[in-house]
């Protein structure tokens, strides 16, 4: 049994110290972008079931993304202009994200935290850097992440009470994660087109410019 596993059933046999043991280190983790998303909402739904996972992975994550936000004002600012120059693409969202409305940014937020396609940690770092106020960096992450969060620890909760002794329940559970599979890559493509149409005219603007 791997790691991931043993430290499930670690953290289901602390009750609920074990719920705040995951929550707290997940966000330092989380901070340092060395705990995957999907790993930690596994683990959560699966240990803590859907009730009390799913709030601990949520928290986990954004006290994660504020920590990430906190440290990269700080000190990676210049890490991160070099990364706008290396990569064009990155520029077209940093000009969406700071010469828009606030309800745009918020969107556009969103649309970044709904889509898996883009690094989780980075986005923390860009975001930080270019200026997006923290509330609607708070906001707009919440948003963006139950659901894909909620539909992978619903998936591994479900899982808790399987009988795999029963054949029926490697199917239940085939079923269940295919679908949360689907469900998960239906939200990144729809993401992922909502985000080039609001992000469209600053890449036009990018791309027309003198050089």
């Amino acid at each position: 049994m791997t790691i991931g596993p043993l430290m499930a059933y670690w953290l289901r046999d602390r009750g609920i110290w074990g719920v705040l043991i995951f929550t707290i280190a997940f966000a330092i983790l989380g901070a340092l972008a060395l705990a995957p998303t999907y790993t930690t909402a596994l683990m959560a739904g699966f240990a803590f079931g859907f009730t009390l996972g799913f709030p601990a992975v949520v928290i986990g994550t954004v006290g994660g993304a504020v920590l990430c936000y906190i440290g990269a004002r700080r000190w990676a600012a210049e890490r991160v202009h070099q990364l706008f120059i290396d990569h064009p693409k990155w520029e077209v969202i940093r000009r969406a994200l700071t010469e828009e409305t606030p309800g745009k940014t918020l969107w556009i937020v969103f649309l970044m935290r709904l889509s898996p396609v883009l690094p989780f940690g980075t986005t923390n770092i860009i975001m930080a850097t270019c200026g997006v106020p923290m509330p609607i960096y708070i906001f707009g992450t919440i948003l963006g992440l139950i659901p894909r969060l909620g539909l992978i620890a619903l998936a591994a909760a479900g899982a808790e009470n399987l009988d795999f002794s029963k054949g029926e329940s490697w199917w239940l559970l085939a079923f269940g994660l295919l679908a949360t599979g689907l469900a998960i890559v239906i939200m990144a493509m729809m993401g992922k087109r909502a985000l080039d149409r609001a992000t469209r005219s600053h890449g036009l603007e990018a791309a027309s410019s003198p050089q």
